[in-house]
């Protein structure tokens, strides 16, 4: 398990001061090649939140049990807007070792 934690910025609040976005994850193991595979992630969820005004921090807690010993990638966009034009995507690589 890994506890992430991420602060969201610039957020668009409506007239009545909220903003609504979504936090997509998606844990991908890696191929022989040692690229990320493509097709058919290990994980893949996605979280609606609600904030007060144009900041927004969130804990999340990110389930990695089940997931073989290996290299790993966690990618997080974030979108806003009806059709999530505005958005954002991180990606960070991990590895899981076998206890």
């Amino acid at each position: 398990m890994r506890i992430y934690t991420f602060e969201v910025y610039h957020l668009n609040p409506s007239k009545e001061g909220f903003s609504n976005y979504t936090f997509t994850y998606t844990i991908r193991g890696f191929n022989f090649w040692g690229k990320p595979k493509k097709q058919n992630p290990e994980t893949l969820i996605t979280l609606n939140y609600t904030a007060n005004n144009s900041f927004d921090s969130r804990t999340l807690e990110i389930e990695t049990v089940g997931l073989e010993a290996g290299r790993y990638q966690l990618e997080v966009i974030i979108r806003e807007g009806p059709k999530g034009e505005r958005h954002v995507k991180r990606r960070v690589e991990f590895e899981i070792i076998e206890s």
